[in-house]
């Protein structure tokens, strides 16, 4: 973490804008993966490069946090600890849906991680305009409702209102990330 204080205003660094407009149009592709997998049923589950789509997705915005972390200095502590929990919760539910880890021990580390990025982007990190805190809190919101989401998932995993609501959140970060300026 010592050697990301020393990485930043270059200019192959996104302004914060672009970056969570790329970071929306990621979770954008996440959320509608998650409703059409809630569409499709257990067909969606024959195939394990299907079942493993979105898991790599959400993996693949985590890197991309933790790089985000390493170029831009603004808020580098609190996009490194997100990226690094998407990172991490996209790889148990990846190792959950091959098989490798139960349902308990993967939320056990899932649920805490949404309620940790909750509180990171949601109270820590708004900050600045009117608009780009409102829109972290509302982040924030929408990350701790997708815990309580995969809480109801654990109580009932065959429910179809609840997988498809869990893509639906996906969908509402991204849209987040898009119309709103949380970089403001």
């Amino acid at each position: 973490m010592i050697l990301l204080a020393h990485i930043g205003d270059y200019w192959f660094v996104p302004a914060p804008l672009e970056s969570h407009h790329w970071f929306g149009a990621g979770f954008l592709f996440v959320g509608v993966l998650l409703v059409a997998e809630s569409l499709a049923g257990g067909v969606w589950f024959r195939s394990r490069l299907r079942a493993a789509i979105w898991p790599a997705g959400a993996m693949f915005m985590g890197e991309g946090l933790i790089v985000v972390a390493a170029l831009d200095p603004a808020g580098r502590v609190i996009h490194f600890s997100v990226g690094l929990l998407v990172l991490v919760a996209g790889w148990l539910e990846l190792r959950y849906r091959l098989g490798l880890a139960s349902r308990f021990s993967t939320d056990v580390v899932v649920v805490p991680a949404l309620l940790g990025s909750g509180f990171e982007m949601g109270v820590i990190h708004a900050h600045g305009a009117m608009m780009a805190a409102a829109s972290h809190v509302a982040l924030g919101l929408t990350a701790t409702g997708m815990a309580g989401v995969r809480v109801l998932q654990a109580r009932n995993p065959s429910s179809f209102a609840l997988y498809l609501s869990m893509g639906l959140l996906v969908i509402t970060l991204a849209l987040i990330l898009l119309v709103f300026d949380p970089g403001g």
